[in-house]
């Protein structure tokens, strides 16, 4: 049998790196639904698409509100994942996991629906890795995130797995071939 493991982390921190290694495992089953919101540019019912309207609007209201629609279909592409993996019969690796829709609205300071909350409680990993920030990584990747918001966002979503009673296992900084390996080497 198989287990949910969570590749989690701020951003540029080589989560989908790592997955993209795992996926070459014949063992492991990999998704990467969370990332296709933001890569696809997923469309709200306005029509509108998530990620530039949040990019647009700033740190106002109209921010907050788009933040959540964008987090929101986010968390839906995550369930959506986390209930079809083949957990039965191989090792599922889910880019970013449930919990960090919750850690980026608890850092923006936005109110987290209570569906959001009660489905945490439900929808449970066996393992939580996280890739820890950096810096080298970070300039390299494609984030429009400034460094100091992806080190307060990188702690939130470590104390955040930990509120919801999670010990992550922290992935060391190395190529990604020995990254994945690392991982795998906990599960045996």
């Amino acid at each position: 049998m198989g287990e949910r493991c969570v590749i989690g982390g701020g951003p540029g921190t080589g989560k989908t790196t790592i997955i993209n290694e795992l996926s070459k495992y014949p063992e492991a089953w990999v998704s990467r639904e969370s990332a296709t919101v933001l890569s696809q540019g997923e469309v709200g019912s306005d029509g509108k698409k998530l990620w530039d309207e949040l990019i647009k609007s700033k740190m106002t209201e109209k921010y907050k509100e788009a933040r959540l629609k964008f987090e929101e279909a986010v968390f839906e592409k995550d369930v959506e994942s986390f209930t079809k993996a083949p957990f039965r019969e191989k090792h599922c690796f889910f880019d970013c996991g449930i919990i960090e829709v919750y850690a980026y609205l608890k850092l923006e300071g936005i109110a987290i629906p209570s569906s959001l909350t009660n489905a945490l409680k439900s929808y449970k990993y066996d393992y939580v890795f996280l890739a820890p920030l950096w810096p080298e990584h970070f300039k390299k990747a494609s984030v429009p995130q400034a460094m100091e918001w992806a080190r307060n966002l990188s702690k939130m979503v470590e104390n955040s797995y930990k509120e919801f009673g999670y010990k992550p296992i922290t992935v060391p900084k190395a190529p990604p071939e020995e990254r994945a390996k690392f991982i795998t080497d906990k599960l045996d």
